[in-house]
């Protein structure tokens, strides 16, 4: 792998700057009155709410309702009816809803009893996380849009490991400065995609945690995801490379039959494919990422973001030449639609 430091990539998407700023101050302005209700009442009723929430989000966010459903189709087809595709979907709205909740309730987090209160089990630290830190080795955490990363964080922290997190700003200024708050008051250090990569290779070096949600549209590589090449970044094994850090994929998911708390899973380090050629390796190191989170996304799909427009470069014209030879590409848009 080249040893520059500069061509670590960690891209961010470019919506619709303009649209997605009003969004987010509309947000901005609501967040407190909904901050005061869900602080107030026990967490049960909470995760209620959360649910209305995800009830009214489905009726109109239309966008991002039909992203998803596109999404659902392309990746089973005609596996799930349209009745399974429509429950899927509802819940995705009424989880990730649930999940902005708990990130507001955050701040009544106010130590570890508080925290473990929300966890029902913990899985892979002992063996996949404690020899990295004994060894100060660093760890790339690789998680994804998926269950609640930020619950996953607050664990990690609770825990004494220092953590810093790789976000894409949000594009409203004050919204940004809102979230960067919220998650350096649950004890993150914050650094936003397109940062320096060497104060990121620095934190690796110190033996700490990194955290990178890889699991959105990139252009870095075309590896498979659900059967299919999708642009997936790399910044994941090209950090863990470069450092000596380990990479592990790693999951905070809720469990709806015991009142919406979470199980964390640490999987197994991902190795790092040393053949000397470059792109291969990368390539080689995220294809494994990306099995072990459609493994997971398959077990319990309506806490994946399936809201984000995934497979969106894998159409684009120019990547034409980056997708495997003998793609059938034209039947795959017609799934696509």
């Amino acid at each position: 792998m080249s040893n520059t430091e500069t061509d670590i990539v960690l891209p961010a998407e470019s919506p619709d700057k303009s649209r997605t700023k009003t969004w987010q101050r509309f947000l901005l302005n609501l967040i407190p009155f909904i901050e005061r209700r869900v602080q107030t009442v026990p967490r049960s009723k909470a995760v209620g709410y959360g649910r209305v929430l995800g009830d009214l989000a489905f009726r109109f966010a239309k966008k991002a309702r039909n992203t998803a459903f596109k999404n659902l189709r392309f990746v089973y087809g005609d596996t799930l009816t349209e009745a399974e595709r429509n429950r899927i979907v509802r819940d995705v709205f009424r989880h990730f809803c649930i999940m902005a909740v708990d990130f507001l309730r955050g701040p009544l987090l106010k130590n570890p009893d508080d925290l473990n209160a929300l966890i029902l089990s913990v899985e892979g630290w002992d063996e996949n996380i404690e020899p990295l830190l004994r060894e100060k080795r660093g760890v790339v955490i690789c998680t994804a849009h998926f269950g609640n990363w930020e619950m996953l964080g607050r664990y990690i922290v609770s825990r004494g490991v220092p953590l810093t997190v790789v976000v894409r700003n949000p594009e409203d200024e004050s919204f940004s400065a809102w979230a960067k708050r919220m998650r350096e008051g649950a004890g993150f250090t914050v650094s936003a995609k397109g940062e320096s990569a060497k104060r990121l290779l620095t934190v690796l070096k110190r033996g700490e945690a990194l955290g990178i949600l890889p699991d959105q549209s990139s252009g870095d590589v075309f590896v498979p995801f659900f059967g299919i090449p999708t642009g997936t970044a790399t910044g994941p094994a090209l950090l863990a490379g470069r450092s000596n850090a380990g990479l592990i994929p790693c999951w905070c998911f809720a469990d709806p039959e015991h009142g919406y708390r979470y199980r964390i899973i640490f999987e197994p380090l991902i190795p790092m494919s040393e053949t000397g050629d470059k792109q291969g390796d990368l390539a080689s190191v995220m294809t494994e990422v990306n099995a072990r989170l459609e493994a997971r996304i398959r077990k319990t799909p309506e806490q994946w973001l399936w809201l984000h427009d995934r497979w969106k470069g894998t159409f684009e014209q120019h990547n034409r030449e980056r997708l495997p030879e003998g793609l059938e590409l034209s039947t795959l848009r017609e799934r696509f639609r």
